[in-house]
Order: C-alpha cells, then structure tokens, then sequence
C-alpha cells in the first residue's frame, strides 16, 4: 500500500513538475512571441518616423531653393539658358510629392495635427506658382506673393512641422522603452519561479532566456541611438549644414567609392558627380569661385549641364575635350564673367583599368599605390590647365592637355576640393596636403573600404582644425577597386 501511495506521490510530483515545467515554458514562450512582435512593430514605426523626418527636414532646403533661383529668374529676365527654369520645375516637383507623402503619412500614423490647418495647402500653392513661373519665365507672380515674411513664416512652419515629427517619435521611444522595461521585468519575475520551484535542471533555459532578452535590450539600445544621431542631423538640416559621409554602391560593381561634404555656408560652391558615359564612367569634382547663391545657382547649372552630357556617347580624346571646352563656354556665358570653376575631371575605362585625367586648375589629385608592401607611393597626379567661365575657341582645342593613368587592385584615387587642405586651425595654419600623404603611409588602405580612408582623413583634419569654423566648403571623394576585407 505505501508502495503504491509512493509510486503515486512520485507520479503527482513529475506531474506538477512537468506541468510547471510547460508552464513556466509557454509563458516564456508567449512572451517573446508578443514582446518580439511588439517590439519590431515599434522599431519598424521609428525606421518610418526617421524617413518622415529627413523628408520634413529636406522640404526646409528645397523651398529655400525654390525660391533662391525663382529670384535668380526674376532678376535675370533676359536668361537664356533653360537649365535654371528645369531645375525650379524639378526642385518644386520633389516638394510637392515629398507634400503629398507627408499629408499621408500624417493620418496614417495618427500624429497630432499642426496649428498650422493650411500648411500642405499652402505648399501645394507655392510649388504650383514655383513650377508657373519657371514654365513662363515670369516670375513677378511668384516673388509679389512670396515675399519675405512669406517665406519666413513658411520656413518657421516647416520647422514645427519637423518638430512635429521629432515629438511623436520621442514619445513612441518612450513607449519602447517602458515596453522593454515592463517585459523585462516579468520575464525576471517568471525566471526567478522557475528557479525556485522547477530546480537545477532548469538553470540552462533560465540563461538562455536572458540572454535573449539581452540581446533584444541590446537591438533597442542601438536602434535607439541610431535615431537619435539620425534626429541631430535633421537638426543640422535645417540650417543648411549637412556634413556628409557616405559610400556610393551601385554605380559600378568594380568600384568602391566614398564621398565626404560639408559646406562653410548656407549655400555651398562646391560640386562633384559620377555620371555613365555609355560604357565608361566620368567621376568629377569643382569648385565654384565664391560662396552664397551666385555660385550655388553656378554649381546647380554646370549640374544639369553634365547630366545632359552623359547621354551623350564619348569616344575619343576629343569628344573629352569637346565637353570641356561647351562646359567652360557654358560657364562663361550663364555667369556673364562673373563666376569661374576650377575642375578635375576622370573618365574610366570600360575594363575600369585605366583613366583619363584633364585638370580646369583644381587641386591636383592624389593616386596612391600600394603595391610595394614596404612603402606606399602617393604620386600628385599634375597637370596645367585653365579654370572653367572662360570663352575657349574650337581652334584652341588640341592645346588641353590630357593624361591617363593605370588603376588597379592596388591603387587608391583621392580627390578634393581646395577648403579641406586650405582651411585653418585657431593658429592660423592651413591643414595642406603633407598630412594627407603622412597619413595614407599609416597603414595599407587597399585592405579596407574606401570609408575607411575617407573616415581617417576626415577626422584628422577636423582635430587639426580644432573647433575652429570652416571658411571654405569641404569635398573629399576616395575612389579604389572593389575586393576588401573590412571596413575597420
């Protein structure tokens, strides 16, 4: 009989353990599902709320824009060319559907509505009277009623509606975090039970539960921060000052490109572009003279006048040349020899294993090869030539010099706009170019991505500035072949 009530006793006990066991596991269980799914859901909502954001931001700079060249119009009645008007049609186009989608996405996630009642309505007229004034070329409709205070109380606007933005994403990270404290803390709650009531053999679920929910903690954490850095850029937006890094893909599968910008006003001078030229690739970079609208409206043109070029087929030295000689002709007549460029421009091959250099007086580019392991060599890629914005004859064409050169696994191409190497420090010493060929000698950049020599050669030269405001623009373009192990 005792035997039997043992065998039963024993029995019940596996019972409740076992039964406490799948308890205790389905709760885990269905709290991960309904906290990863919860959590996903929120983060997946601040991905959209950081688009919504820099879409809000950028609607900032291209009224601002808009307006710039639609005065460059008014002023310039007797323009010509038709790239400034394409540009405001372009410009006023990107607002009004970057409108439209704001509109949408306002209702669609609930966000409190704007003081401002008839502000996508007011916008929606702006870029409607934006676009009529580029397609007639009268733009006294346009500047009579947008005036200034229009404009201001516009921009004022644009920035509560960021704001706007910004709060409700604050206010949905709160909630992420409540909601990941909250779980945490009744999965510690349930872990704790199992411990004391399920034994030993429960440790090893214990700790693989927390470290899940660690790593989860962990996903917040990061996607917490990266919102953050991406609402401080927003920020830097709206004035205008946009530091950027970043790393092109796509443009060719052979290449591994990174480009750096920063402007020392609200309106920067300095351009660079890649375009396709049939089978070839073109990769330039410029320099307006001057800062402020002139050069920006200058550096917006020459823009649009390559993006013209590159449908164009390129065959020869002389169809490069060609382009260099419409392009300085270009210059000088929308600039009414006011405005000049300086220029590097490099055209690939179609095996992407040479290139072709002319220099318009810029900077003169670094290619640095790493095919000796001992001791890199940085070679100055020199070259003469005259600055863009002044009259050339065809005549004269075989007078501009053209250089190739050889780009393989093994090189690196640098090129820069003249404020990284000119601007200074609080003692009043410029950065040059000595300390970007010290640096290049570091360490062997071919092993890494092109953002690893674009990240180093940024940051030393911001500490060799040491706080002190830039006076000229920033451009930095690293270009390698594709092929690397890391990125560290």
């Amino acid at each position: 009989m005792k035997l039997f009530q043992i065998k039963n006793d024993n029995k019940n006990i596996k019972f409740q353990i076992i039964s406490r066991y799948v308890s205790a596991l389905l709760i885990i269980a269905c709290m991960a599902l309904v906290s990863n799914n919860i959590l996903d859901r929120m983060i997946v909502k601040q991905e959209i709320f950081s688009e919504i954001i820099n879409i809000s931001g950028r609607q900032r700079m291209l009224s601002q824009r808009i307006s710039l060249l639609c005065y460059y119009v008014y002023n310039k009645k007797d323009l010509k060319s038709n790239l400034i008007e394409k540009e405001i049609v372009n410009l006023a186009t990107r607002m009004k559907e970057a409108n439209i989608y704001l509109a949408q996405k306002e209702i669609e996630l609930g966000i409190k509505k704007s003081n401002e009642i008839n502000l996508y309505e007011r916008i929606n007229n702006y870029t409607n009277k934006a676009i009529e004034c580029a397609l007639t070329k009268n733009c006294s409709k346009f500047i009579n009623e947008f005036d200034y205070n229009y404009i201001n109380n516009l921009l004022k606007n644009l920035n509560e509606n960021v704001e706007r933005f910004s709060d409700k994403s604050k206010s949905d990270i709160q909630l992420i975090l409540k909601i990941s404290r909250a779980i945490l803390l009744l999965t510690l709650l349930t872990l704790i039970t199992e411990v004391f009531f399920i034994f030993r053999p429960m440790v090893k679920k214990i700790i693989f539960q927390i470290n899940e929910l660690e790593q989860k903690n962990r996903v917040i954490f990061e996607t917490n921060k990266r919102l953050e850095i991406e609402m401080n850029a927003v920020c830097l937006a709206i004035g205008n000052l946009l530091p950027k890094i970043d790393v092109i893909r796509g443009f060719d599968s052979n290449l591994d490109l990174a480009y750096y910008y920063q402007s020392a006003a609200s309106v920067g001078g300095d351009l660079w572009g890649i375009y396709k030229l049939g089978n070839k690739k073109m990769i330039l970079i410029g320099d307006v003279t001057g800062h402020g609208a002139g050069s920006a409206v200058i550096a917006s043109a020459v823009s649009g006048f390559i993006e013209s070029v590159s449908f164009s087929q390129i065959s020869d030295m002389e169809d490069l040349r060609k382009v260099y000689v419409d392009l300085s002709n270009f210059i000088n007549k929308i600039g009414d020899n006011n405005f000049y460029m300086t220029m590097a421009l490099i055209i690939f091959d179609e095996e992407m294993k040479r290139f072709s250099f002319i220099n318009a007086a810029h900077n003169f580019p670094f290619l640095v090869d790493y095919t000796t392991s001992e001791d890199c060599i940085v070679k100055r890629l020199v070259l003469g030539g005259y600055r863009l914005g002044n009259r050339i004859e065809y005549k004269d064409i075989e007078d501009i010099k053209i250089n190739t050169y050889d780009f393989n696994d093994k090189t690196i191409l640098i090129l820069f706009t003249d404020g990284l190497i000119e601007n200074t420090n609080d003692k009043e010493i410029v950065y040059g170019e000595i300390r970007i060929r010290k640096l290049v000698k570091k360490k062997n950049y071919i092993d890494f991505e092109s953002s690893c020599l674009m990240r180093d050669i940024i940051e030393d030269a911001y500490s060799f500035y040491n706080g002190k405001l830039i006076v000229d623009d920033v451009t930095l373009v690293v270009i390698k072949k594709n092929g690397v192990k890391s990125n560290i």
